[in-house]
């Protein structure tokens, strides 16, 4: 029996900081999901905020050229006009059956698309826009896990401070080494061992200038 291929849109890309790692997953699935059950309408956000059918081979997607190859790029954006959902194609709506987010980081994980997408009254793949939310502010994460008595590390929470002060509550709470960290990206973006006090303020510079100012210091825990 022949079945009809699904609609999905695979969104990839990204104002935030971790577009280029977004780019090299999306190719992945890509290059991964079966064709025969799937029709995959490529759809990659790029820096400047801008929403785009993409044309592009998996090679393109993967390094980030789609965003500067002539004529791969029709702009569209997720709408819901009456009861039909989809995404914008010159006067015409394209109907998906669902949206599969492949972005990571801020702009990316945090809410703020899965939220467009929710307006636009698309099923979409993934949590939603409170738990997206929630889960990439490490610092609300550690809350909640806290409130639901699910054990997790202390923590300093740094916003705007002056390398002095920071240094001077973290050191007020933990020994040497510490682990610092932006509260809202990535596991690894911006974030460092801090073997010695003489390390502080260079690793804590890294992770604040990367965060917007929003820094989270941890005990380091020996694997």
């Amino acid at each position: 029996m022949n079945h009809a291929k699904l609609n999905v849109a695979l969104l990839f890309g990204g104002e935030g900081q971790e577009a280029d790692i977004s780019c090299r997953s999306a190719a992945a699935v890509l290059s991964a999901i079966d064709k025969k059950r799937f029709r995959v309408f490529p759809v990659g956000i790029a820096k400047n905020g801008g929403w785009y059918f993409v044309r592009a081979d998996v090679g393109h997607i993967a390094s980030g050229a789609w965003r500067n190859t002539v004529g791969a790029l029709l702009p569209t954006f997720p709408v819901r006009l009456g009861a039909l959902s989809g995404f914008l194609s010159g006067r015409k709506l394209i109907a998906v059956d669902v949206v599969l987010p492949v972005l990571h980081g801020d702009l990316g994980e945090d809410g703020v698309i899965a939220g467009a997408l929710r307006t636009a009254g698309l099923h979409t793949l993934g949590a939603d826009t409170l738990a997206c939310a929630v889960t990439a502010d490490k610092v609300f994460t550690k809350l909640v896990a806290k409130d639901l008595a699910i054990p997790t590390l202390p923590f300093f929470h740094a916003v705007d401070l002056p390398p002095e002060e920071a240094k001077a509550g973290a050191e007020a709470r933990f020994s040497y080494p510490m682990f610092v960290k932006p509260t809202r990206l990535g596991s690894s973006i911006g974030a460092s061992v801090i073997p010695s006090p003489e390390k502080f303020t260079s690793a804590y510079l890294f992770a604040a200038h990367r965060g917007g100012g929003r820094v989270m210091i941890e005990p380091y825990v020996h694997p």
